[in-house]
């Protein structure tokens, strides 16, 4: 799984804050994790991009995921059919984010 985060901050070490926020989400089915990158979002000033390769346990499924998701936010775009790719923003609307600092959260599976 690949997750491309958004975050409203100024700092690398604000942004990891988050991304470990956003990983504690998903305690108990990463396996592993790596983090690509953590760098100035260059189309938006003040946002920070996190990219990280996360590795679940064996058996994980897409259900529990997303159950947990929830957590992050209430609202999430779909994509491909079996589903492969979630998106939530602060740009949608009726989208409640309840991390913190998250402007808008991508990923792949």
């Amino acid at each position: 799984m690949f997750i491309r985060l958004f975050v409203n901050t100024d700092n690398t070490e604000e942004a990891n804050i988050v991304l470990e926020k956003v990983m504690s989400v998903l305690k108990g089915k990463i396996k592993d994790k790596e983090i690509v990158k953590i760098i100035p979002y260059w189309k938006i000033k003040n946002v920070y991009v996190a990219e990280v390769n996360v590795d679940l346990y064996e058996g994980i499924s897409y259900d529990e995921i997303f159950k947990d998701l929830q957590r992050i936010a209430n609202k999430w775009t779909t994509f491909g059919n079996p589903v492969n790719e979630l998106l939530t923003s602060v740009d949608m609307d009726n989208c409640f984010i309840k991390i913190d600092k998250i402007r808008m959260v991508n990923i792949h599976f």
